[in-house]
């Protein structure tokens, strides 16, 4: 629910896995938002990705993701360095942008 004269933001992820169709391309979609307060007030928005089929390549990921070890903070003079990494690589013909995001568990903020 949206209160009166204000925004929300609307994430989502695709997860190109349950796509079915490995193949490369450029797809789209609609995605309907509806009022419920007035169902003939709908807002369309196009979705549009870029899905590759393997451009890249990850190692030392466990189950896709990087698995980090605890971490005391502050760090103790004792405490070993955190070595946790994964590396990237570009297989595909193109260059390719990254975006990496780290998310803070909950109640770690």
């Amino acid at each position: 629910e949206v209160p009166v004269k204000s925004s929300i933001t609307v994430k989502g992820e695709l997860c190109p896995r349950l796509l079915g169709d490995t193949t490369s391309s450029r797809r789209k979609w609609n995605v309907l938002l509806h009022n419920v307060h007035n169902p003939l007030a709908t807002l369309s928005t196009e979705v549009v990705a870029s899905v590759t089929a393997r451009g890249i390549s990850f190692h030392r990921l466990k189950g896709g993701r990087v698995l980090l070890p605890s971490l005391v903070l502050p760090a103790l003079p004792t405490s070993p360095p955190c070595d946790a990494w994964f590396a990237v690589e570009n297989v595909s013909q193109q260059t390719i942008s990254l975006n990496f995001s780290l998310e803070v568990a909950y109640g770690l903020e």
